[in-house]
């Protein structure tokens, strides 16, 4: 590799649940592969369950490293090792849970401020926007990750972008869902909680969501050009034509 390839450092701070974690730590350990030096961030109890491969690949004399941040738990009123979203007890606790994530801030910046080489970019979950503040901040470039698809992303983007949703009389009303070169319809009822949040709270946490997402360098998408080529194309040209204040009409 090229010795501008070996200065750069990516910064991947995965959401704690395997549909997450496991995909950016595939793609993290990819881009080690390349001579890129890769920081994974993530806490003791899911860094036991990727430090085999880890230590293997590390092994193997790639930069890769994987950092753990104390999961604070008992202060954010859940119980002791429930580090992953697929450990909690019960769904009323996700926002404890969220609460311990976004305790992880003050460790994490001063990560960020201190490891060397010096991050080149981060690339962090979408339901972290805190961390957009911290890269802007140390002036890193910050990719968000969503671990869905580009068809679900699409969908999303035009159904926030016309709140068509907000039109329909009931959750069971149907809809088009507008810009798609295809025919979807779907209901309120049907709708993930980021466009149909419960509560006040979740509707400004998901702004601040949208609002950090378009602030980023970009959108990386779990899936791949050969799965959803058509949809992968149209939210590229959605997302930049939004970012860049122009009308996007398909």
């Amino acid at each position: 590799m090229s010795s501008q390839s070996s200065k750069l450092h990516f910064v991947f701070i995965p959401l704690m649940c395997p549909g997450h974690l496991i995909p950016m730590v595939d793609m993290g350990r990819l881009l080690a592969q390349h001579g890129v030096t890769v920081t994974i961030v993530t806490t003791p109890l899911n860094a036991s369950r990727i430090k085999t491969i880890i230590d293997r690949d590390i092994a193997s004399g790639i930069q890769l490293q994987l950092l753990q941040l104390r999961f604070p738990c008992i202060e954010a009123g859940l119980p002791e090792g429930c580090e992953n979203i697929d450990a909690l007890p019960s769904r009323l606790l996700s926002k404890n849970f969220m609460v311990a994530v976004g305790m992880l801030q003050k460790p994490l910046e001063q990560f960020l401020e201190e490891t060397q080489p010096k991050p080149s970019c981060i690339l962090s979950n979408r339901h972290h926007p805190w961390i957009f503040g911290a890269a802007q901040k140390l002036k890193i470039p910050r990719l968000a990750f969503d671990g869905t698809s580009c068809f679900t992303v699409t969908c999303s983007h035009f159904i926030n972008l016309s709140k068509i949703h907000e039109k329909v009389s009931d959750d069971l009303e149907p809809f088009v869902v507008p810009g798609l070169p295809d025919r979807i319809e779907l209901t309120r009822g049907q709708l993930p909680n980021d466009l149909n949040p419960v509560s006040v709270v979740l509707k400004v946490k998901e702004e601040d969501m949208r609002i950090a997402d378009m602030a980023s360098y970009g959108l990386v998408v779990n899936s791949s050009e050969e799965l959803k080529p058509r949809f992968g194309t149209i939210i590229e040209l959605a997302l930049g034509l939004e970012a860049s204040n122009r009308p996007f009409i398909l």
